[in-house]
């Protein structure tokens, strides 16, 4: 067994080495890193007392909160494999990725309890917990500050094979895939990226992006790596991040798109000094260029776009500002440990400015999909992951994304299968036939369109679609656009040509290269 560390003990470590100094603000409430393991235990020991050993799965279906970090931390400290479910979610997509991982836990809130509920007996649930009250019988967070504050258990960690996430992503079927992240995959990031943009405990990360998603979660796996500071946001405002940079002092911003828009939309932002600032890293899509300058004049610090995937876990090329010219339009060069290369559909290597898939491959790649060998061997083949984005690279190694070869949508960040949206519309009484698609759009990467044809003598409104598909999934992925046609193209065999509605919309000049 190779042993591997423990997020638990590193939070021991930390706290017995700085027990008074900050470790994490939210909202009113601050936290010592002495306060935080203890909770941390807590955790650590109640999930042990309802019997939840290593290797088992609990999902964490919460908001931004400092329960969230509390129970991620505790999760880990007994081994058993953290779930995160998005809070935008409903009980129509969250009952698959219970059925899939085969949870019996999940920790939440009274305002989604519900939606856990409604599914409960299709799945192996066993233990629902909530943060403030639920309904009589049920577990209650507030239990958890009842037990010790130490935890007692040597939980063994094998690095390379014992699984911290199953972090759920769309998937070429349409159906949400398991990505099966271990330990080496996440420390293998957090070393390398915290030496990369030199983080250490001096430095405070605020964290306004969602810590459900893979971006937000590894920004606090930065911070408690290093011993720094967590200042948390439930959600997003942009005159609430100007005011928290100035107040804390705050080194390290991470975003999406349309964050960098809602920080040029603040009134007056001459009222904040923001000169605390030394790193702001954007994902999840690649913005214009002309914002990124506005938001780099506006901060007073270079603004620049990193690349990565929940399968390869974190990012896996980034500009790095010390030691490297940033190039504007580019996501940077791959990481040091991490192998990337552009290649036809042959897996052969294309010419320097041509565009092609990229593959990587290294320690920061998944171990597989959850349950799912065929997938993983076809995303995995011939030992490199294929990623399914497109991208060209300059003569100086920089890459440049132009495009995505799979049909995932991502707008703001997050990912969106179409066929997902279409099931759910094929559902409706008025629909006969529907296709989904992304469009270009300014700030959020890409938009979601529906093509519609309806039954035959039945009338609807563009509203009344996106307001049902409101109604049965979270909110961004229901279509802000929809067209209604008499017919969609088609191949032969009956397949909707989407390449072909595709490019109504899409500019009709050739995608960019490197400048």
């Amino acid at each position: 067994m190779v042993r591997g560390m423990n997020w638990g003990l590193l939070l021991e470590r930390h706290a017995q080495k700085r027990k008074n100094k900050l470790a994490l603000v939210f909202e009113d409430k601050k936290f010592t890193y002495g306060e935080l393991n203890d909770l941390v235990n807590q955790m650590a020991n109640y999930l042990w007392k309802l019997g939840i050993k290593k290797g088992d799965r609990v999902g964490i279906y919460l908001p931004n909160c400092w329960e969230h970090i509390v129970a991620h931390f505790g999760i880990l400290k007994i081994g058993a494999i953290v779930i995160p479910f998005n809070p935008m979610y409903k009980s129509y997509e969250i009952q698959y990725m219970l059925e899939d991982s085969g949870a019996e836990t999940v920790i939440t809130i009274p305002e989604l309890y519900p939606y856990v509920k409604e599914v409960e007996k299709f799945t192996k649930l066993k233990n629902i917990i909530g943060s403030g009250s639920t309904e009589p019988g049920r577990l209650s967070f507030g239990d958890i500050l009842k037990e010790p504050r130490t935890w007692e258990h040597e939980i063994p960690i094998d690095e390379r094979e014992d699984l911290a996430l199953l972090q759920y992503t769309s998937g070429t079927t349409g159906k949400p895939k398991g990505a099966m992240l271990t330990y080496h995959n996440v420390f293998s990031n957090v070393r390398t990226n915290t030496n990369l943009y030199d983080y250490d405990e001096s430095d405070v990360q605020l964290i306004v992006l969602p810590l459900f998603h893979s971006f937000g979660i590894f920004s606090v796996y930065y911070s408690i790596y290093v011993g720094g500071l967590i200042v948390l946001v439930r959600r997003y405002d942009g005159e609430l991040v100007f005011s928290l940079i100035d107040q804390f002092r705050v080194t390290s911003f991470f975003c999406v798109p349309p964050m960098l828009l809602g920080v040029l939309n603040v009134k007056n932002p001459e009222r904040f000094t923001l000169n605390s600032l030394r790193v702001c890293l954007c994902g999840g899509a690649i913005m214009p260029v002309e914002i990124m300058k506005r938001v780099k004049e506006l901060l007073g610090v270079e603004v620049v776009d990193g690349y990565g995937l929940t399968e390869s876990y974190g990012f896996i090329m980034t500009p790095y500002l010390d030691r490297f010219r940033y190039k504007p339009g580019s996501i940077g060069i791959p990481i040091p440990v991490q192998e990337v290369r552009i290649v036809n559909d042959r897996d052969e290597d294309v010419p320097i400015g041509e565009v092609g898939e990229i593959v990587a491959r290294g320690p920061i790649v998944m171990k597989g999909y959850w349950n799912k060998p065929e997938e993983t061997k076809e995303a995995m083949r011939n030992g490199w992951f294929h990623t399914g984005d497109l991208a060209q690279m300059d003569e100086e190694g920089y890459y440049y994304i132009v495009g995505r070869k799979k049909e995932l949508i991502i707008s703001s960040g997050f990912n969106i299968y179409p066929k997902e949206i279409e099931e759910l519309l094929y559902q409706h009484p008025k629909i006969a036939d529907a296709a989904v698609i992304g469009v270009p759009h300014e700030y959020k990467g890409e938009a979601v369109k529906a093509y519609i044809i309806l039954q035959e003598g039945a009338q609807a409104t563009p509203e009344e679609i996106i307001d049902y598909c409101r109604s049965k999934l979270a909110v961004f992925k229901a279509p802000t656009i929809v067209e209604f046609r008499k017919a969609l193209p088609r191949t032969a065999s009956g397949k909707v040509l989407k390449r072909v509605l595709q490019e109504e919309v899409l500019p009709k000049a050739k995608a960019p290269g490197p400048q």
